[in-house]
């Protein structure tokens, strides 16, 4: 993929259950490597607050660094509704989205 500045990765996963996960991640973060103009928002389903530190864990175990959240290059969020309101709940997870000027694409 050809990403142009602006771009938007959206990867949904439960942290809990995520088999493939392991297959994932480093093809998604190689897709992002060295660039500072595309950015990786990872959503974690049927999550809260009380997950925090599983979920770091699961980012150190994805090799996601601190210095990637600390720019901004990826985030870690917990998904409150974004995978609905886009047309991704029900999905087999994980789930990887493009957005570009708005607008969703399933990768």
């Amino acid at each position: 993929n050809a990403f142009i500045i602006g771009d938007r990765l959206l990867l949904f996963v439960d942290h809990t259950r995520c088999g493939k996960c392991s297959e994932t991640m480093p093809v998604v973060l190689a897709k992002i490597a060295g660039r500072t103009d595309v950015r990786l928002d990872i959503y974690f389903v049927n999550t809260s607050v009380e997950y925090k530190e599983s979920i770091q864990l699961w980012a150190k175990k994805h090799h996601i660094s601190p210095e990637q959240l600390k720019s901004g290059v990826i985030s870690l969020n917990y998904d409150m509704g974004t995978a609905q309101k886009i047309g991704a709940k029900g999905e087999h997870l994980p789930v990887l989205l493009l957005k570009r000027a708005g607008k969703y694409e399933k990768l």
